[in-house]
């Protein structure tokens, strides 16, 4: 892809997103963790712009993606590192990077990976820093199972942590799995099932409650509009419809902006196909000619259309 083609195309977002994002945000969603040489995502360094994901190179991401605002950020490990569940020390160690990061900045929080099963003494027992939010849960860590996609989320989120979170006010983030996301059955009993047995928690469905299926999101979020614990976070979200349907169902006071990082800044895109969804990586929108924005961008760029369908923003010619 041409270098300078890519770089006028990020001029041109940035004119479209100048009068939308405004000076200070809090970003709700990236991943801050400790590499090992065998991780998933050390074996794609080559492919990444900046290959540590300590906080620096995060501020370096948001330089770019975020030109001139200051930037505070709610941080987690990588959630999909399965090493988190055969080895303790390593589940451990990124515990204690985390809090190393959080002593860099006053204002920045964090939620701990919580694993399948884990015990409420385990988990009381990590959260070893003042501004350790909470917790983030991942289906890709069920151990033993032919398809992690099909867990339900008693599989992967244990209730302790609700236990803990609705004891202490913390938050609690959610990667729906199984096909239909938050219009499958089973996940919408269990999402107005905790909520209301936990008041106290409160409950982000990441990814407009992955709504990379658009439908998926649009035809349920009314259902569970009404509990005022559950929050949405749009990060990694590529189309407008599922931002759009939550901010018209459950208005703006709930719903958060978040990165993804170190997703966001990757040039690739997440398409809905029918039931399903897939993601594009560069050599096929190279097909394309590459004229591609980051993630970041797209990102905000669907949460700009959404503010605009919603009547929340009129928009100005770039």
């Amino acid at each position: 892809m041409d270098p300078i083609i890519l770089e006028q195309m990020d001029q041109q977002a940035q004119q479209i997103l100048a009068d939308f994002v405004p000076d200070k945000v809090f970003d709700t969603h990236a991943h801050i963790y400790e590499e090992t040489p065998d991780s998933f995502r050390s074996k794609r360094r080559a492919n990444k712009p900046f290959a540590c994901h300590d906080l620096e190179s995060y501020r370096q991401c948001m330089a770019r993606l975020l030109p001139g605002r200051t930037v505070q950020v709610n941080m987690f490990p990588n959630a999909a590192d399965k090493n988190f569940v055969t080895n303790r020390a390593h589940l451990l160690s990124n515990d204690a990077f985390l809090a190393e990061q959080l002593e860099k900045d006053p204002l920045n929080t964090a939620e701990i990976i919580v694993l399948p099963g884990e015990s409420a003494e385990s988990l009381e027992s990590r959260l070893t820093h003042p501004r350790m939010r909470g917790f983030k849960c991942y289906y890709g860590l069920v151990p033993d199972v032919k398809d992690p996609n099909l867990c339900y989320p008693e599989e992967f989120l244990p209730e302790s942590a609700w236990e803990i979170a609705n004891e202490r006010g913390m938050v609690i983030t959610l990667h729906l799995s199984r096909p239909y996301g938050l219009s499958d059955p089973a996940n919408l009993v269990y999402i107005k099932t905790m909520a209301k047995r936990y008041p106290n928690a409160t409950l982000i469905l990441a990814h407009a409650a992955r709504g990379y299926t658009s439908w998926t999101t649009v035809e349920a979020v009314d259902q569970i509009a009404h509990l005022d614990n559950v929050w949405y976070d749009f990060s990694a979200i590529f189309e407008s419809p599922a931002p759009f349907q939550i901010l018209n169902k459950v208005g703006v006071s709930r719903c958060m902006w978040g990165t993804d990082y170190s997703v966001c800044i990757s040039r690739t895109k997440c398409i809905g196909l029918g039931l399903d969804y897939s993601w594009l990586g560069d050599r096929i929108l190279d097909v394309f000619g590459g004229h591609n924005w980051d993630v970041g961008t797209q990102t905000l760029m669907a949460i700009r259309q959404a503010c605009i369908m919603a009547d929340l923003l009129i928009p100005t010619p770039p």
